[in-house]
């Protein structure tokens, strides 16, 4: 009994920490009063899909914003946000892990600036991903119990 239960333990021990969670997050940004996501905006989000199978992505909460001098913030940071969740479902993100969308305006500025560059930066939808990344070089090495028999007497 004991030489089942102790490989079982172990086991269970070893698979809880062959994962760690982690957050990351992805930015793009927009014309003003555009609410289309640009075909560059398009290929910076194709590359949130993570090429190796180390990672399996959990959680996207997608927040739209808007630059102060933006005519209707509110819709418009929320159509943003809901662009991108559209695109990010057509390249094959699951709906079920997506778990907000939502429209924030004028609020949290990225910058208070008021020259052109700064309104870009402010234009713009921010994805906040949480993923777990399997461990590559965790080794599980488990030690074979001798039975009575194979121990020196």
């Amino acid at each position: 009994m004991r030489r089942l239960i102790f490989p079982v333990i172990m086991a269970f021990f070893f698979s809880a920490s062959a994962f760690a969670a982690d957050t990351t997050s992805a930015e793009v940004t927009f014309d003003a009063n555009q609410w289309r996501l640009s075909k560059e905006a398009k290929e910076n989000l194709d590359g949130i899909i993570p090429a190796d199978t180390f990672t399996v992505l959990t959680k996207f909460r997608i927040y739209g914003y808007c630059d102060p001098s933006e005519k209707d913030a509110d819709n418009l940071s929320l159509k943003r946000a809901k662009e991108v969740k559209q695109y990010l479902l057509s390249i094959g993100i699951k709906d079920s892990i997506i778990v907000s969308v939502e429209g924030k305006g004028k609020k949290d500025p990225e910058t208070l600036g008021i020259t052109d560059a700064d309104k870009t930066q402010n234009r713009r939808v921010l994805i906040l991903i949480e993923y777990e990344a399997k461990l590559r070089d965790e080794i599980i090495i488990m030690k074979k119990i001798p039975k009575k028999s194979d121990q020196p007497q």
